[in-house]
């Protein structure tokens, strides 16, 4: 279904989202035993978010994708800010609307790679 990843608007916005207000979901975590399970990333913030949020996926930069336990809001949190009203943001009341505000991310679109073209970059692409 998402051949290039997804992407999404928040419900809040944040400001990290890209120039038309989307963000990136680069996973969504499984039920494996691994580095990309929910077992393991939850351990990883268990400190951070408490008992009150489930991390479920990760954007860029290891911003976390949360479900909050208490009314099944799907949150974005700002992993480098400690949890409070400034590092939370809506995405959607519940897990079907989040699924539902997934679109197909164009990371290869001609309009980007030409940005970078005309960006003068020093980088030789």
């Amino acid at each position: 279904m998402f051949q290039m990843g997804a992407k999404f608007k928040p419900k809040q916005r944040t400001f990290l989202e890209d120039s038309e207000g989307f963000h990136s979901l680069e996973i969504l975590y499984d039920a494996a035993d691994d580095d990309y399970g929910l077992r393991e990333n939850n351990s990883t913030y268990r400190d951070q978010i408490g008992l009150t949020l489930v991390v479920i996926g990760e954007s860029p930069g290891g911003n976390q994708i949360c479900f909050e336990k208490k009314t099944g809001r799907i949150l974005f949190w700002h992993h480098e800010a400690p949890i409070d009203e400034e590092s939370i943001f809506e995405i959607a009341t519940d897990f079907g609307e989040f699924v539902r505000k997934l679109e197909p991310e164009n990371a290869c679109s001609e309009s980007r790679t030409q940005k970078i073209v005309e960006s003068n970059s020093f980088l030789d692409f």
